[in-house]
């Protein structure tokens, strides 16, 4: 995917998550707040209407105290024969619409009762039967109060909820007991819901909990549960309702006041959050738009020169290619770094060809080098060769020999043998001296001689040596690795004989590995005492059964070639060192040779 693909897919999906977070963000705080807000206003009309009706009694209860502290109505109360005011009682019942006046004795019997029916608006002197239940519930009231202070409140009735205010009837100017009481009421109907509904612009219902539904039970029982006993709650997507408790003149509940009103505060802030995230959308659009134009005039287009630039390079190795320093600060710097990495492998690229020719002449002297040491390995390798058949000549001749000796130095000890005899056994004698010279000089061939004893560098001499096998190993695939250590001391030895030695550890492990290569791992280690030299290979190892034989003259696992000497000589050059070797092997996993040179050794004596 291309850069430019890459920024366009990260901006819309960068857009669509904030998109998506704000509009989540804004359903949910924004929601939470209209329906906070929402809740508040529900709540407030319905205390409102609380407080309307709480006005209601506070006026009844003004308008009884009134009556009752009148000298007409204390004269009325203790003889009420119809000198009561009659004109000024019509005219309170209907300028505050009172439903019935009442005036009880202590014992709570009516004396007088002025009752206009809620219905027809007829007044009556005497309670109508569906009032009657209603006046014997307030005569008990009063009886069981005897109240000398004002009261007021609701107390319902099979026809309405009534308001009602009992004030004591004033005897005299000081103190009194009060003997009667004067009682206001007003019917909480129809009438007055629908004013107080088209006041506030709700809808406004009373239910009486005496014979309420049981779901209105349920409301009722759970807004008395919520702090300020007011329970809202949306019944669908366009009303919310209010519900409360009205409680009655002895404060038990009684009526259930409900509210219902449109959403409208709720719906205005959905199109709110809708409009707001149509406007973020917008928004993000532009932006995103703004955002790719100043990336692909900016910052792309600079990179794409630089992708044109660094694809020449890569195909036509041309180096002349340089990139405009244009644009922001940031891309005219890498454009100028660019230019100078340019210029800089211009400058390494003929530097490296002038290298290159140089090692190229290096390779060709080496490479001669490399011929003539191959030259000198195979004269060598030819001298060890007739150096072992000099040995294994002289050894098979040597005891003969050594027994014809034996028997004409016996012959000439005769002194039966004539002048002749004599001479001839003499001349047999120094033949026989003769041919032990020369076999001596045959293994002498083969042998180490002695030398003088110098500061050897082991590393140098392992090199040299694997230098002149280099061709051959590598020819037979085997891989050698040096694990030289870090600072290895110089060993007191004679250089040709551990020479010898490395060259026979050598030549073994290439020849354990024949046909299908390996590896030869050549290690140095520094001792407080002494210099380890570990060589091991990848080979066939050797057999159990062989492995007290190995450092024996003439013992060999090769059928058809070798003298098996090697082993038996470097074991004596390492002891004449006052070194030691070891050797572990194991069948299929190869052998490993471990050589110990002591450092103290001084001096230049001859080994």
């Amino acid at each position: 995917m291309s850069l430019r693909k890459k920024i366009f897919l990260i901006l819309v999906l960068a857009l669509t998550a904030t998109f998506v977070i704000l509009s989540v963000l804004s359903r949910i705080l924004l929601g939470h707040s209209y329906k906070t807000l929402e809740s508040r206003q529900v709540t407030d009309n319905v205390k409102l209407l609380k407080s309307g009706l709480e006005k209601q009694e506070e006026q009844i209860r003004t308008l009884t105290a009134a009556w009752a502290r009148w000298q007409g109505t204390e004269l009325f109360a203790k003889k009420p024969s119809g000198t009561f005011p009659i004109e000024k009682l019509a005219k309170a019942f209907y300028n505050f619409r009172l439903n019935f006046i009442g005036i009880f004795g202590q014992d709570g019997h009516p004396l007088y009762l002025r009752i206009n029916d809620p219905g027809s608006g007829h007044g009556f002197t005497y309670p109508p039967k569906e009032l009657t239940d209603f006046f014997s519930e307030l005569s008990a009231l009063i009886r069981k109060d005897k109240t000398e202070t004002s009261r007021y409140g609701i107390v319902l009735s099979s026809i309405c909820p009534i308001i009602i205010a009992l004030q004591p009837i004033q005897e005299g100017h000081s103190s009194y007991k009060a003997a009667r009481t004067l009682v206001f009421g007003r019917c909480i109907g129809i009438d007055d819901l629908r004013e107080l509904a088209s006041t506030f612009h709700m809808t406004i219902s009373l239910a009486n909990l005496q014979h309420a539904s049981p779901r209105d039970l349920g409301l009722a029982r759970k807004s008395q549960t919520i702090p300020g006993s007011i329970l809202v709650r949306p019944l669908n997507r366009d009303t919310v309702e209010g519900v409360t408790i009205i409680r009655d003149i002895s404060g038990q509940p009684a009526l259930l006041l409900r509210v219902m009103q449109p959403r409208t505060i709720y719906k205005n802030g959905l199109d709110t959050t809708y409009t707001f995230q149509l406007i973020v959308m917008v928004i993000g659009l532009c932006l995103g738009i703004i955002i790719i134009w100043l990336i692909e005039s900016q910052i792309l287009i600079h990179i794409q020169r630089l992708t044109t630039a660094v694809t020449r390079i890569e195909k036509d190795h041309d180096l002349d290619v340089r990139v405009p320093e244009e644009g922001p600060s940031e891309l005219r710097s890498l454009s100028a770094a660019f230019n100078t990495m340019i210029d800089s492998l211009s400058h390494y690229q003929n530097e490296l060809l002038s290298v290159q020719r140089h090692l190229e002449k290096k390779v060709k002297q080496r490479s001669r080098e490399l011929e003539i040491a191959y030259i000198q390995l195979l004269h060598a390798e030819k001298l060890g060769c007739l150096g072992r058949m000099s040995a294994s000549v002289a050894h098979e001749f040597g005891n003969p020999l050594f027994g014809i000796r034996n028997v004409l130095v016996h012959l000439k000890g005769q002194k039966c043998l004539d002048k002749t005899s004599r001479e001839a056994l003499e001349m047999g004698l120094k033949e026989c001296d003769r041919l032990k010279a020369l076999m001596d000089r045959l293994k002498d061939f083969y042998s180490p001689s002695p030398d003088t004893v110098t500061e050897v560098d082991l590393h140098k001499l392992l090199d040299e040596v694997l230098l002149l096998y280099r061709k051959a190993l590598k020819q037979q695939g085997i891989v050698v690795r040096r694990q030289y250590a870090h600072e290895l001391s110089k060993v007191p030895a004679v250089p040709d004989q551990i020479k010898q030695v490395i060259l026979n550890l050598i030549k073994n492990a290439k020849e354990a590995m024949p046909n299908s290569g390996g590896v030869i791992t050549i290690e140095t280690r520094q001792g407080r005492n002494n210099v380890y030299m570990v060589v091991k290979d990848t080979g066939q190892g050797i057999s159990p059964e062989y492995m007290n034989k190995i450092f024996e003259p003439f013992f060999s696992t090769k059928e058809w070639e070798g003298t098996g000497l090697g082993l038996s000589v470097s074991y004596m050059i390492i002891k004449k060192h006052g070194g030691s070797i070891e050797v572990d092997s194991k069948m299929g996993r190869g052998t490993t040779f471990t050589i110990k040179l002591p450092l103290n050794r001084t001096g230049s004596r001859p080994v």
